[in-house]
């Protein structure tokens, strides 16, 4: 895709004009390699594409995002044109949602939570065995059934979740661990769900930690701390306000609380993550609420995750996705914080 001043170009495959025509409404004029002189043997080469797109329009100079594949700007400057970095999003303009956007990212972020709210269960029905294991249905009860049963409810959903974060014990402590252990009982159990939706391709992104049976002290203190963190952040969130203070507040209340942030020991813990980030067509874009993010604005869906993470005492991170709007922000879905089951 190329953007002008007065207009915008995108080329795409022969086999996918009409459903790109019909779905950008002419803000875009679009291409197929064929009309712009492509060979067969080029046909699925974009550097090809990109080259004979600049020429067709006799556009000598571009400015792209530093994450360009290399080799498609190595070949455009090999065939003489000057290409620039800048830091801004190449999209922009996708940060604030519309109306019909917001409405997908509710679709989903429901979808999310209801599928939370099974996981809930199943962890709350759980019974505890004579070694502390969790036990579901006369089964172990293990990451991977938990996942089964959040991506039944998301299918219910039309939704997709390749990846669902389900991790227990000190598997928790590192923020991405899928989950591979069987659960037991008075430790943490992190559960982060981000589908897409399978038709309109929004996603949504949600995190809960749980325990059953009763959490030992150190555990309850840090969902205190990332409940309080949550909150203060939540209180910031509004127009005008940049992502990195936010990011900069939360860091400050965990250090006023005692937890300390070491991201050179290995594994690293304390607050070792952004507060946040953007959601829209993919799970992880623009805005960022970390350091560098800059001015929130209306209309931007961001997550509010604060999270700790102790190799002695597992993780705890607390996410909802939120939309900004003119005086603060609002939950795309609400979802319970209850997390201890005795």
């Amino acid at each position: 895709m190329v953007r002008r001043a007065a207009d915008g170009h995108v080329v795409v495959p022969e086999m996918e004009r009409n459903r790109v025509e019909a779905a950008v409404g002419g803000s875009l004029r679009v291409w197929t390699p064929e009309e712009l002189g492509v060979r067969k043997g080029g046909r699925r080469d974009r550097t090809e594409w990109c080259r004979r797109l600049l020429r067709r329009l006799d556009i000598g100079r571009v400015v792209t995002t530093p994450d360009t594949a290399a080799g498609i700007v190595r070949a455009l400057v090999r065939a003489g044109f000057r290409v620039d970095l800048s830091e801004r999003a190449a999209a922009c303009e996708r940060a604030c949602k519309t109306e019909a956007e917001l409405r997908g990212l509710r679709e989903s972020q429901r979808a999310a939570a209801d599928a939370m709210r099974r996981a809930a269960f199943i962890i709350a029905d759980s019974a505890i065995d004579r070694s502390g294991r969790l036990v579901h249905e006369k089964r172990m009860l293990t990451p991977a059934r938990l996942r089964r049963a959040i991506r039944t409810v998301l299918l219910d959903h039309d939704c997709l979740a390749p990846e669902v974060i389900a991790a227990g014990g000190a598997e928790s402590a590192d923020p991405h661990h899928p989950g591979e252990a069987e659960y037991r009982a008075g430790t943490p159990i992190v559960v982060d769900i981000f589908p897409r939706h399978a038709g309109h391709g929004y996603c949504g992104d949600l995190t809960r930690t749980f325990c059953r049976g009763p959490a030992p002290r150190a555990l309850r203190d840090m969902v205190r701390a990332v409940r309080a963190a949550q909150r203060e952040a939540l209180s910031m969130v509004c127009p005008g306000v940049r992502g990195d203070e936010v990011h900069r507040r939360v860091c400050a209340l965990f250090r006023e609380r005692g937890y300390v942030t070491d991201v050179r020991s290995r594994p690293p813990s304390g607050f070792i993550h952004g507060t946040g980030h953007g959601v829209g067509l993919e799970i992880h874009e623009a805005p960022r609420i970390a350091p560098g993010g800059g001015v929130l604005e209306e209309g931007h869906v961001v997550t509010i995750e604060p999270g700790l993470y102790y190799p002695g005492t597992g993780g705890v991170r607390i996410e909802d996705t939120v939309e900004i709007t003119r005086d603060g922000n609002r939950l795309l879905a609400p979802c319970s914080r209850r997390w201890e089951f005795r």
